[in-house]
């Protein structure tokens, strides 16, 4: 996998940061010897978005080692393969740091895993995530000072190895509620990858 240099957009739309992130381009051969860096396309996505029951569904997470980091809440949650295997991943806020938790997912069922920390405060508040292919996306707030964040791309594969190293970590600093990052979304498109980060209370 080569990751080329990074590229910021100076676009900015309704309180939205949109940046141009590095291609996480795979070599074309028989069989990906790399991570996927993309959704499949969903087609007929009015229906597919019909089909969703109105009516939660509780699905409990069981064999919870540990203590759940207090002061804070969950965020955001995504579902990811890894190694043939699905998981639930759930990004979390607390009094001192941010955190994953990550949970053996099996549709109906939920066994817990690890937490993992992310960053000491003032990092402490990690926001919405999404998953692109064998990536997460997320950002990492601080949400006290509310003029800086950053911005996380990890590998799926490294949550299974208790620790979480970003393959990219965009940083963000400026005016009052204008650099947090507590929602994002990310797709690929044409060969390149587009990024988009949400301000405060957007």
């Amino acid at each position: 996998m080569r990751i080329k240099e990074l590229q910021r957009g100076n676009a900015v739309l309704f309180n939205i940061m949109v940046f141009l992130v590095p291609c996480l381009e795979q070599d074309t051969l028989s069989e990906p010897l790399f991570p996927l860096d993309h959704n499949p396309p969903i087609r007929d996505l009015v229906s597919r978005f019909q089909a969703i029951s109105p009516t939660p569904r509780k699905i409990p997470i069981s064999g919870v080692k540990g203590i759940i980091p207090g002061g804070g809440h969950f965020q955001g949650i995504q579902e990811v393969q890894i190694k043939g295997k699905q998981y639930a991943t759930i990004t979390g806020s607390s009094t001192d740091h941010s955190y994953l938790l990550l949970s053996e997912f099996t549709g109906r069922q939920a066994r817990f895993a690890s937490i993992l920390p992310l960053l000491p405060k003032p990092f402490k508040h990690a926001g919405g995530i999404q998953a692109v292919g064998d990536y997460l996306v997320f950002g990492i707030e601080d949400n006290s000072g509310k003029k800086a964040s950053k911005v996380w791309i990890i590998e799926t594969s490294h949550l299974l190895e208790g620790g979480i190293r970003p393959v990219i970590e965009i940083q963000r600093r400026g005016p009052y509620k204008r650099s947090t990052a507590g929602a994002l979304g990310m797709a690929k498109v044409r060969g390149r990858h587009y990024l988009v980060v949400a301000s405060w209370d957007s």
